[in-house]
């Protein structure tokens, strides 16, 4: 976890200590953007984004040191959406923004994670909300790409559009979003899920 914790620091400050990270990076500098081919400074970088989460989260559940907070799923939930929704620290290029990533990172998401394990769900609202997202969670992460590149396809064609064409589109494009996942939990995901419940599973039993 070090050594992927060390990973990471490379590349959201751009420290370039292995000579992999090219140097047209760009707008793309201090950022954890990337993994999405074969060359080596994209593996490298997929690789990256990926062990230190997952070698921090098998960690927490290890030790099993928890932080209990009362409402622990609304204070996460504040604070994800106030972390994630901070610009770019300092405009592109900034290594203002490399040190916001490794923080989020490397401390912030455990702490929300621990926060969140140790909480306990005592009212059925919480529960009810947490069983939506939690459905909708993989169907919305699945398909809602095609919908984002068209979306950023539109701005870049329109760029002189009005503020309020873009804060529809934008609108239009979650609610659409939401709505496809939906349809794909409740017309794919659950019914295929029952199906192999009863024609594999319990037959194994």
């Amino acid at each position: 976890m070090a050594a992927a914790a060390f990973c990471t620091l490379d590349l959201s400050l751009n420290l370039n200590v292995f000579g992999l990270l090219t140097e047209g990076r760009d707008a793309q500098m201090y950022t954890m953007i990337g993994g999405w081919s074969l060359t080596g400074e994209q593996v490298y970088i997929g690789l990256t984004r990926l062990f230190y989460p997952f070698l921090c989260g098998l960690l927490i559940s290890r030790i099993g040191r928890f932080i209990t907070v009362r409402g622990g799923f609304w204070w996460c939930s504040l604070l994800l959406a106030v972390l994630l929704a901070v610009p770019c620290v300092g405009g592109e290029g900034n290594v203002l923004n490399g040190v916001y990533n490794a923080v989020c990172i490397l401390l912030l998401f455990p702490l929300i994670v621990m926060m969140g394990a140790g909480s306990r769900l005592t009212d059925p609202k919480s529960a009810r909300v947490c069983t939506v997202l939690g459905e909708l969670s993989y169907p919305l992460y699945i398909t809602h790409y095609p919908l984002m590149y068209m979306q950023m396809t539109w701005a870049w064609a329109h760029p002189d559009a009005p503020l309020y064409a873009h804060v529809m589109v934008a609108a239009g494009v979650f609610v659409l979003s939401i709505l496809l996942a939906w349809g794909c939990l409740k017309l794919y995901d659950l019914p295929v899920r029952e199906w192999l419940k009863v024609h594999w599973l319990m037959r194994k039993q």
